[in-house]
């Protein structure tokens, strides 16, 4: 998958912001996180020690990496499910001064359709071995994303919070 973030700055009339410091993390295909001393999984999945594993966690600057203003661009994988949460990424943008003082610090997550993640859960491997192969958290009963008061759906059928 192509994850493409553009990140802007809303006082300067949204104008592209180069600069930015975007981390993304996300669970694997089984629904575990990297560097993790105890987790569970759920759906089938056994909880999982991950300490000292470095997997679908990254960062990247804007404007330098993707050589677009504003944007960075990773390559992962679809996000695995856990019981509780629908699939989702957590995304983390910070902006620096030049004593390298943190300005900003925004975290968020962002979510897909229900009818994405079930067509890439009973359609691909490994997430179709899984059981059950759906995800049984959908973005209307996900703990999180329906307590935001910040949650809305993007023209393009992802959820974002």
């Amino acid at each position: 998958m192509t994850l493409t973030i553009n990140v802007l700055n809303a006082a300067s009339g949204c104008a592209r912001l180069n600069g930015a410091h975007v981390d993304i993390w996300h669970a694997n295909a089984y629904g575990l996180y990297s560097d993790e001393a105890s987790q569970q999984a759920g759906g089938g999945s056994s909880a999982g020690d991950t300490t000292g594993q470095n997997y679908l966690r990254g960062f990247q600057i804007t404007g330098t990496d993707s050589g677009t203003d504003g944007q960075v661009v990773f390559k992962t994988i679809w996000p695995g499910w856990y019981s509780g949460r629908a699939i989702h990424i957590h995304v983390r943008g910070r902006t620096y001064d030049s004593a390298r003082n943190v300005v900003t610090n925004y975290t968020t997550q962002t979510f897909f359709t229900d009818a994405a993640n079930d067509a890439v859960l009973s359609s691909a491997s490994p997430y179709d071995s899984r059981s059950p192969t759906d995800d049984p958290t959908t973005d209307e009963n996900d703990n999180v994303l329906a307590s935001s008061d910040y949650a809305h759906q993007r023209d393009d059928g992802q959820r974002q919070q």
